[in-house]
C-alpha cells in the first residue's frame, strides 16, 4: 500500500509542470477573449475562418494555385499550401 502512495506522489510531481502550463494557457486564453473581443460569424458571407477584431474583419483563406501533378497521390499525407490572409478586404 505505501509503494502505491509513493508511485502516485512521483506521478503527481512529474505531472505538475504540464498542469501548471495548461492552466496558464486556459487563463490567458480566457484573458485575451474577453480584452479583445473575437467574434466567430457564420452565415453565407462567412466560414469559420473569419473573426472580428477591433473592428476590422480578418479573414483566413487557403491559396490553393497548387500544381495538381505537384499533391501528394496518398490521400493520408499532408501538404503546405499559402494562407492568404484578409483584412478588411485588403490582402496582406
Amino acid at each position: 500500500m505505501r509503494n502505491i502512495f509513493i508511485i502516485g506522489i512521483v506521478l503527481l510531481l512529474l505531472s505538475a509542470y504540464p498542469l501548471y502550463l495548461m492552466g496558464v494557457e486556459v487563463l490567458l486564453g480566457n484573458y485575451a477573449y474577453n480584452r479583445y473581443e473575437v467574434f466567430l460569424h457564420t452565415g453565407e458571407n462567412h466560414n469559420y475562418r473569419s473573426a472580428d477584431f477591433y473592428g476590422h474583419q480578418i479573414t483566413l483563406t487557403d491559396n490553393l494555385e497548387v500544381d495538381p501533378a505537384k499533391l501528394p497521390k496518398d490521400e493520408n499525407v499532408y501538404f503546405k499550401t499559402p494562407v492568404k490572409i484578409t483584412v478588411d478586404g485588403r490582402d496582406y
